[in-house]
């Protein structure tokens, strides 16, 4: 990996979270090492723990950006290199300019929805009918889909109101992996239920009933 990044002059990287970890795993050591001429690295996809995003700077003296984007509207959050001392668990930096961000009220002791306004904001999602599905409101807000709370200007990300996890950087729908599980003739119904993961950040646990419960493994 870092044979390369000399070979290419590579001076800046974006790091999902599973890259992350998994250039902290191939290093078998605590030894900092000089690995190339990367001035820092941005991180994304999902949020990261703090504590991988420190060690990670230790070992390999690149700074990390963590930033909060969606494909529907760019960038809209990054950390700064003079204002990483504000961190903490879930926090992915302040707003970018020309970028607007609000929070919904909360519902049910949750954070509230994260919504965002921005002049790079897609226009809408085109369906296999050809026609454009226009989720925004009419003064141009869209609705993320993602809990947290604004820290001052730091945004907090704090979970999902959507049924789906962020696994190695490729989004699963949990309702997906139910109705492939519940096409098994043995199968009467099942949940999938998100889970932290080492490794992965984000992963799921199956839980099925089965027509005949004798099947059932003890």
């Amino acid at each position: 990996f870092w044979r390369e990044g000399r070979e290419h002059g590579v001076n800046v990287l974006w790091l999902s979270p599973t890259m992350l970890r998994s250039l902290l795993l191939m290093h078998r050591s605590d030894r900092p090492v000089t690995t190339t001429e990367v001035s820092f690295g941005f991180l994304g996809m999902a949020t990261s723990r703090l504590e991988e995003k420190e060690r990670f700077e230790t070992v390999f003296e690149i700074p990390l950006l963590e930033n909060y984007a969606l494909s529907e509207t760019t960038l809209i959050t990054t950390e700064r290199l003079d204002r990483t001392a504000r961190r903490r668990n879930g926090s992915v930096g302040s707003i970018v300019p020309w970028t607007e961000l609000r929070i919904s009220e909360a519902e049910d002791d949750r954070p509230g929805e994260i919504e965002v306004r921005t002049p790079f904001l897609f226009d809408g999602y085109l369906r296999s009918s050809g026609e454009i599905e226009r989720p925004l409101t009419a003064d141009r807000w869209f609705r993320t889909g993602d809990l947290g709370v604004l820290d001052e200007d730091v945004l907090v990300v704090q979970g999902r109101t959507r049924e789906i996890i962020k696994k190695g950087g490729y989004l699963i729908v949990l309702r997906e992996l139910e109705e492939v599980a519940e096409t098994q003739g043995d199968v009467l119904e099942a949940v999938a239920i998100p889970v932290e993961h080492d490794f992965y950040g984000e992963s799921t646990v199956l839980c099925v009933r089965l027509r005949d419960e004798r099947l059932a493994a003890p």
